[in-house]
């Protein structure tokens, strides 16, 4: 979590970094990108990285250009213009957004006129650009239907996080890996806070490392831990693959138990058969020295007895 005066630093440095009348720093610019990078395929809209978009966005010096709009702004609008059902031409194209903006923004309509697109501020161009996006969703009518089966969640694109001091921070990353991070108070309603803080890698890992050194060493300590319990406690996918493991061994081990018991099963029937058989033999032992007993004994004498005797 940043203290309001480290963000504060960090948008102070980003903002004397970035040239006057920058587009970057209009809550516009990250809106029409949003736009782009989650519409823009659907639409067939020409890629516009951020660097390039502010490039043509920008008024160029009168030595260079030729007094004439870039060709992938005029792209950008004549494919707006006719996704919503305006016959639009290439060589009448300002003309037409004149007429559109004068249902928007009847100021900025007589400015266009008479300086020409060219001579606009960046906050008008974008706030026109921004208007074409929102068109879309009200009268094209093929991108309304399939936007009307999307889940309205996933359409508006959400900050990554807030800190203590209610500074909600959004991240944008483009088709060719720039990155751009803005902070905004969380009740803005005009965009007066809005700031980007960060224009490349290297502002991004500065602004990490600022951020990092603000957190309560308390709070980082009990998150690593939190980190390592999660990953030292068995998870769902575990505990079931350990179940399916165990149940083969405790088949195997009842299998085994089972196989043991037949087999002393068996054995008994052979003691108890063996032991069957031998019963008869010594009862009839028994009955032989029975009628041996009752036999008359004869001696047999080793010398004749005297006749007196």
């Amino acid at each position: 979590m940043a203290t309001a005066a480290a963000a504060a630093a960090a948008a102070a440095a980003a903002a004397a970094m970035a040239p006057p009348g920058c587009p970057g720093s209009c809550p516009n610019f990250a809106v029409v990108c949003s736009f782009l990078e989650r519409y823009g395929p659907l639409l067939d809209l020409p890629e516009l990285p951020f660097p390039e978009l502010e490039r043509v966005l920008q008024a160029p010096p009168p030595d260079i250009g030729n007094g004439e709009v870039p060709k992938e702004l005029v792209e950008l609008h004549l494919k707006l213009m006719r996704k919503i059902g305006k016959s639009v031409t290439a060589d009448r194209w300002e003309k037409y957004l004149i007429k559109i903006c004068q249902e928007f923004n009847s100021t900025w309509a007589w400015e266009m006129e008479k300086k020409g697109y060219l001579e606009m501020s960046v906050e008008c161009k974008l706030a026109l650009l921004k208007y074409l996006c929102e068109c879309q969703f009200d009268d094209n009518l093929k991108f309304k239907n399939i936007i009307n089966e999307e889940d309205a969640d996933t359409m508006r694109l959400q900050p990554i996080g807030r800190d203590k001091d209610g500074l909600m921070y959004w991240y944008q990353l483009d088709q060719d890996h720039n990155v751009r991070m803005y902070i905004e108070e969380q009740d803005d309603q005009d965009g007066s806070s809005w700031k980007c803080i960060v224009r490349n890698r290297n502002e991004l890992a500065e602004t990490l490392a600022l951020l990092k050194a603000q957190i309560d060493p308390v709070l980082l300590k009990n998150s690593s831990q939190q980190e390592d319990s999660s990953r030292e406690s068995p998870t769902l996918e575990d505990e079931e693959t350990k179940k399916d493991e165990e149940t083969p061994k405790q088949e195997a081990s009842k299998e085994n138990e089972k196989t043991g018991a037949d087999e002393r099963s068996v054995d008994s029937g052979k003691c108890s058969a063996a032991s069957a058989l031998e019963e008869p033999a010594v009862k009839t032992e028994k009955a032989d020295e029975k009628e041996l007993a009752k036999l008359p004994v004869i001696v047999k004498l080793e010398k004749p007895l005297p006749e007196t005797e």
